[in-house]
């Protein structure tokens, strides 16, 4: 009966670990078609945009972020609104994708023209980062109201 003790304690470590790595874990499906079905289920607001060294939060407070199927964006608070255009494309491995925000107006919703990298989702929240910049990263997260 010893003898048996190893091979039990191995099968329950590999029981253990390939239980944990099951692909289809909340938040780890960054494919583009996700993340699409994701944005375009309800209202978002900026919940935190770090750009430039600086935190630009506070900027978007109030503001209701609505993505579109076609591919529109429309910000709105109270009775002003900004539209713009996204996709979502799939990068490397189809497991993550990048999404790309374009609002061609010159006021301060252009700070969310980038080409973002999804880096976390949930049913409620699309974590970014933008890497290209020359003053370092700059990360956007979005939640569901």
């Amino acid at each position: 009966m010893k003898n048996l003790r190893p091979i039990y304690v191995l099968l329950t470590l590999v029981l253990m670990i390939s239980g944990g790595c099951e692909k289809n874990n909340p938040g780890t499906n960054n494919d583009a078609e996700t993340v699409s079905n994701t944005l375009t289920a309800g209202t978002w607001r900026v919940s935190y945009l770090w750009e430039s060294g600086h935190n630009d939060t506070d900027d978007f407070s109030g503001y209701t972020f609505v993505f579109l199927s076609g591919g529109n964006v429309i910000a709105t608070k109270g009775s002003s609104s900004d539209t713009g255009t996204w996709v979502a494309v799939d990068i490397k491995d189809h497991d993550n994708c990048n999404l790309t925000i374009d609002f061609p107006s010159q006021n301060f919703m252009a700070k969310l023209s980038h080409d973002w990298h999804v880096i976390e989702r949930t049913t409620i929240k699309v974590r970014m980062v933008d890497e290209s910049g020359s003053s370092g990263p700059e990360y956007l997260t979005f939640e569901q109201n």
